[in-house]
């Protein structure tokens, strides 16, 4: 997903394959760092499923509208 010209799937992939690479690290800054890449990442996973599924709830609405009209109209003549 690009963000303001950011690749921020390739980013999140650096961050992680960086942080796999550092020894030196405490258990425990580790895993709030895991944590804090988990919460930053998951928004947007969520925002574009859900707009996906908006897209699609659009689609099938005006679909209906549109037959719901041509049954109205061949009724009237």
């Amino acid at each position: 997903m690009i963000l303001k010209g950011v690749d921020v799937k390739t980013i999140i992939k650096k961050a992680n394959e960086l942080l796999a690479q550092e020894k030196s690290l405490s258990p425990a800054l580790k895993s709030m760092i895991e944590m804090l890449i988990l919460i930053v990442s998951r928004p947007q996973q969520t925002r574009i499923g859900n707009a996906k599924i908006k897209r699609s709830v659009k689609k099938t609405r005006r679909t209906t509208r549109a037959y719901r009209l041509n049954a109205q109209t061949s009724q009237r003549t």
